[in-house]
């Protein structure tokens, strides 16, 4: 009984030091001019045309769902409120997704887990932040400073800035086993202006963690010591 007690100990023990593997996250900033991510695998769009400009940004493409807290669709600009993204040539004359001082745009996906998430954005400021969740648990957080000091960009302390290097397209790469399923745009200010959004999905999905694969060893082997030393039987399993 001891051996068996030790046993289940030592399984546990070996549990306990699985731990969760922190996110690996690589920023990488694109050429100015570049205003879409390049293709890649199981990748989904929204780049904000279908939707009405001057509205709440609450709605659905299918595979992924905006939920709004204040910020909207826009296009053009509105001094001290939002500006449009600056592209190569000139502002961007498209709709795309603002999200003013103090709110936030929640973007889930339906039944998926994404690697990937690539996005244009429009004069990156010191107080924007872009956080990815798993299961509603924050894996990795990015403030507008952070992403500026990955990247080699400049994020500004005022709105309505025209420079390059604060107007480009930015990509969230995620090293292999680490997923989202939930990203979170935030804003001190006004505000964060960004357009084209990209989510690459992850190509395995439903694969258990480490620590999952134990739990199950565990339990299994719980239930075998249970059903193999039953009381009153006189036998007992024997560890040699």
């Amino acid at each position: 009984m001891r051996k068996s007690l030790a046993l289940l100990a030592l399984t546990a023990a070996c549990i306990a030091s699985v731990q969760a593997k922190a996110a690996t996250v690589t920023l990488n900033a694109l050429a100015f001019g570049t205003n879409t991510s390049p293709v890649i695998s199981n990748q989904i769009t929204e780049n904000f045309d279908s939707r009405t400009a001057g509205t709440l940004a609450n709605f659905t493409n299918g595979a992924l769902s905006f939920t709004s807290q204040n910020s909207t669709i826009q296009n053009g600009s509105v001094a001290g409120q939002f500006a449009a993204p600056y592209f190569q040539g000139g502002a961007d004359t498209s709709n795309y997704l603002n999200v003013f001082g103090g709110a936030t745009e929640t973007i889930k996906l339906s039944n998926s887990l994404g690697t990937y998430f690539g996005l244009y954005i429009g004069s990156l400021d010191t107080y924007n932040s872009i956080s990815f969740y798993k299961n509603n648990s924050l894996i990795q957080s990015f403030s507008g400073t952070q992403i500026a000091s990955l990247t080699g960009l400049t994020a500004s302390n005022y709105p309505n800035s025209t420079a390059s290097n604060a107007n480009r397209y930015v990509e969230f790469k995620f090293d292999i086993g680490s997923y989202f399923d939930q990203i979170v745009l935030g804003s001190g200010t006004n505000s964060l202006e960004v357009d084209n959004l990209t989510v690459g999905l992850a190509v395995t999905q439903g694969v258990p963690e480490a620590s999952t694969w134990m739990m199950m060893i565990l339990g299994f082997l719980s239930v075998g010591l249970i059903g193999y030393r039953r009381r009153g039987s006189g036998v007992a399993l024997r560890l040699v």
